[in-house]
C-alpha cells in the first residue's frame, strides 16, 4: 500500500502535468498535495524513484515524470475512487 502522501505527489505531477505540459516544480508539487516542505517532497520523491513510480533528473528543474509503474498506479487508484463514488 502506498502512503497518501507519496500518492498525493504522484496524483499532482500527473494532473499538473496534464493540465499544463509541463512537470510541476517540487515547490508546486508541496501546494497541490497541501505539504508543507520542499524538503517533505524532496525525501517522498526520493522514496517513489526507489519504487520505481518517478523518475526525475537531479538538479534539472521540472523534470519529474511518472513512469509506466507509477501512471498505471494513478489510473487505477483514480478508477478505484470513481467506481466507490458510484457504488454509494
Amino acid at each position: 500500500m502506498i502512503r497518501p502522501r507519496r500518492l498525493a505527489i504522484l496524483h499532482a505531477i500527473a494532473d499538473y502535468t496534464a493540465a499544463h505540459e509541463r512537470a510541476p516544480t517540487q515547490r508546486e508539487m508541496a501546494d497541490i498535495a497541501g505539504i508543507v516542505t520542499t524538503d517533505m517532497v524532496r525525501n517522498e520523491l526520493s522514496v517513489l524513484r526507489r519504487m520505481g513510480l518517478v523518475t526525475c533528473t537531479p538538479m534539472v528543474p521540472r523534470s519529474c515524470a511518472l513512469t509506466d509503474a507509477g501512471r498505471e498506479l494513478v489510473n487505477v487508484i483514480t478508477l478505484s475512487s470513481s467506481c466507490h463514488e458510484v457504488d454509494t
